[in-house]
């Protein structure tokens, strides 16, 4: 028969290894990497975000970006302004894994590196294409932007010294994202409406001017 103490040993065994996996599994669930997250006020490639646009067919407006209630129509030939952009990203669906340690940029603003250092064996999870051959990419918890765009197995494109692989699903550089506008006609009212698809553009707008 096994001692009391053998007994109370065990016991302290088990409560222990259920502290151990209790505690990695909250490593693990520290940063949570969204299926969807949304993106606002950065246009996919390089264009600015305020403009002028003019309908080229009727569009209807929506009362928020991926919605289905219509809050106003903007009729065909009229204009409205481009406020802001939601773009609604997939970051799960696109990880790389890093191959070489690599320097990032806390927001879309910063003049230098100020973000976190990724090294050898972390993985980064894409949302957007940035522009000349960036990307915005998502890691523990935070976004890091001005990703470099030379990753291996992401397109056909040969890429001589990769900094990252790519291991998600097959994609392309629009990275499936849905782009929404949000437009305020010249009566003041304000709507939203997509004008990409799973990273496919069907904008009916013509640029009229900037800001």
């Amino acid at each position: 028969m096994k001692s009391l103490f053998s007994i109370l040993k065990s016991i302290a065994g088990v409560l222990f290894g259920m502290s151990i996996l209790s505690f990695s599994g909250n490593i693990a669930e520290a940063y949570p990497v969204p299926d969807d997250y949304i993106v606002w006020d950065r246009m996919p490639a390089e264009a600015p975000v305020q403009m002028q646009l003019q309908a080229q067919t009727d569009v209807s407006l929506y009362v928020r970006p991926n919605g289905n209630v219509i809050a106003d129509q903007l009729m065909a030939g009229l204009s409205a302004e481009r406020i802001s952009v939601a773009v609604l990203t997939h970051p799960s669906a696109h990880p790389i894994k890093v191959l070489k340690q690599t320097q990032t940029y806390k927001s879309q603003y910063s003049q230098k590196p100020d973000g976190p250092i990724l090294n050898q064996g972390d993985t980064v999870y894409l949302m957007m294409y940035t522009g000349e051959g960036t990307y915005l990419g998502w890691y523990e918890g935070e976004q890091v932007w001005w990703l470099p765009g030379g990753i291996s197995d992401f397109s056909n494109r040969q890429i001589s010294s990769p900094w990252a692989q790519y291991i998600g699903q097959a994609t392309d550089a629009a990275l499936g994202v849905n782009t929404w506008y949000c437009l305020r006609k010249t009566d003041g009212a304000v709507g939203w409406t997509q004008v990409q698809f799973d990273g496919r553009w069907k904008e009916p707008f013509k640029a009229q001017w900037q800001k």
